[in-house]
């Protein structure tokens, strides 16, 4: 987990891969990993806010509450955020995928991707630029996109595109 943080950290989506692969080459379950990773970040954000003063909110030994410390300093608390919705994202599609793995391998590319990077991690959705944005007047957009668009239409199927809908959603009669 340590590992796989610190090749986020550092942009190195190559290094973050090959991790994953020997962590499943040892036979971890993936799925397990991915709720590692997200508690190693939730550890992270909790040490970002609070530094040792929060840490009993870590159960870990001490000697590792000094490194995920250290770690955190490698990452703003909007990255760890952004991170974690990312995981999250990757969590909930895994359960509609056959893999499990990819999944876990799109949230290091998304979180690595150098065109998006603002402060190590990318951010999952850029912003746009004050021409594109909409005038304070015209109607908000009620569309989630974290951690992942579920929309149930009215036969109770799925749908996870991300296809984003600019009118809220219709009342029921």
């Amino acid at each position: 987990l340590f590992d796989l943080a610190d090749c986020l950290a550092k942009g190195d989506c190559a290094a973050a891969l090959v991790v994953l692969d020997n962590i499943a080459e040892r036979g971890k379950d993936i799925k397990q990993l991915t709720r590692d990773i997200i508690e190693h970040f939730r550890n992270l954000m909790i040490i970002k806010i609070g530094g040792k003063s929060l840490s009993r909110l870590v159960d870990y030994p001490l000697a590792t509450k000094e490194i995920l410390l250290t770690q955190s300093d490698k990452y703003s608390l909007s990255d760890i955020l952004r991170a974690i919705d990312i995981f999250l994202e990757a969590q909930e599609t895994a359960r509609a995928m056959d893999s499990l793995r990819m999944p876990l391998e799109i949230a290091f590319a998304k979180l690595t991707n150098a065109a998006q990077k603002s402060s190590g991690i990318a951010d999952p959705v850029p912003a746009k630029p004050a021409a594109e944005q909409k005038p304070a007047s015209q109607k908000p957009n009620f569309s989630r996109s974290s951690p992942i668009n579920v929309l149930t239409n009215q036969k109770g199927l799925v749908d996870f595109s991300s296809a984003k809908s600019e009118e809220p959603p219709e009342e029921q009669k």
